[in-house]
């Protein structure tokens, strides 16, 4: 499912903040205590993204409160797109895709899978009993790693 990150549409430093606290994937809760028009105009913004997040007016203290929760389903699909890009970052510091496809050879269609999120990545048996050699493979800072994997 493809979610919708809300945006700051008119600049106003409240939907900046909102922003980055859904940036933030560590972070499932915020509370912001703002007056009644600060908070009615980030809850008008919010009606757009339910499947975002949910929030209510917290009444007690003093201003009332806006607390807003992520869905499980943001923090996953959030979390994935910063969990794809580390490995495909990892993936850059091997060196170029041509490397890594060589270097994985039969299971480059399974790295692709786990990189979409349409599979999990595992070593069959016969992948892990196979040894691998790989020679002169130039990495993306130009370094040749002369490497190999046995069982």
């Amino acid at each position: 499912m493809k979610f919708k990150i809300p945006k700051p549409g008119c600049g106003c430093s409240d939907r900046g903040l909102l922003n980055m606290s859904f940036a933030d994937t560590e972070r499932t809760e915020v509370m912001y205590r703002l007056v009644q028009t600060r908070r009615s105009h980030l809850e008008y913004r919010l009606h757009s993204f339910r499947n975002v997040c949910t929030f209510q007016t917290v009444r007690t203290g003093s201003p009332y409160g806006l607390h807003i929760t992520k869905t499980r389903e943001y923090l996953s699909a959030t979390k994935w797109s910063f969990r794809k890009a580390e490995a495909l970052t990892f993936m850059t510091t091997i060196g170029t895709q041509d490397v890594v496809k060589q270097l994985m050879a039969d299971g480059w269609p399974d790295v692709v899978k786990a990189v979409e999120g349409t599979q999990a990545f595992a070593l069959t048996s016969h992948q892990s009993k196979t040894a691998t050699t790989a020679t002169n493979f130039p990495s993306s800072s130009g370094d040749i790693f002369l490497f190999s994997i046995h069982q």
